[in-house]
């Protein structure tokens, strides 16, 4: 995630049969596309990853976290209304908080700070433990000219960490 650390991931693999793993890909389908689409956008073909992610969303509309995909992959791009767009899918088929947290960091950067302000209504903020999360957010705010918001933003991301000496300022 661009907004927060990602924590430690603690993994225990096991081997799995070659047909196994042919009968879990059949299940799912459209999830060889989104792997495909992964593979692409680390490459940094994001119109590439973009094609698959889409594909996949054809085969089976379900795998509604490929909008989360899309958008970063507009993101990058720096198709800030494409990936709006396409986080604003996957909100609405699956509220996800942090896909909120990206909506709204999204469109601070795009200046629409109503919209942003909208969009994180609905989070609980007790909910974030990364600081720098909510110190972006406050600089979003501040710049969008809501030095009020930016101040909340701040205030939360030092009761997190005192060292956030940017957020003191």
């Amino acid at each position: 995630s661009e907004l927060s650390f990602n924590h430690p991931i603690d993994l225990q693999m096991e081997a799995v049969a070659p047909q196994q793993e042919a009968q879990q890909k059949a299940k799912t389908p459209g999830v060889d596309l989104v792997e495909e689409g992964n593979k692409l956008k680390e490459a940094k073909d994001y119109a590439g990853a973009i094609s698959k992610y889409e594909a996949a969303l054809q085969t089976n509309p379900a795998l509604v976290e490929v909008y989360g995909d899309i958008a970063r992959a507009y993101s990058e791009e720096g198709k800030t209304d494409e990936a709006v767009a396409a986080y604003k899918k996957f909100i609405e088929a699956k509220p996800d908080p942090e896909a909120k947290l990206e909506l709204a960091s999204l469109l601070l950067q795009a200046k629409n700070v109503d919209e942003a302000k909208s969009v994180l209504t609905g989070v609980d903020l007790s909910t974030i433990t990364n600081p720098y999360v909510l110190y972006n957010l406050g600089v979003g705010f501040y710049n969008g000219q809501q030095p009020e918001e930016a101040i909340k933003y701040w205030e939360k991301s030092v009761s997190l960490d005192q060292k956030m000496t940017d957020a003191w300022l």
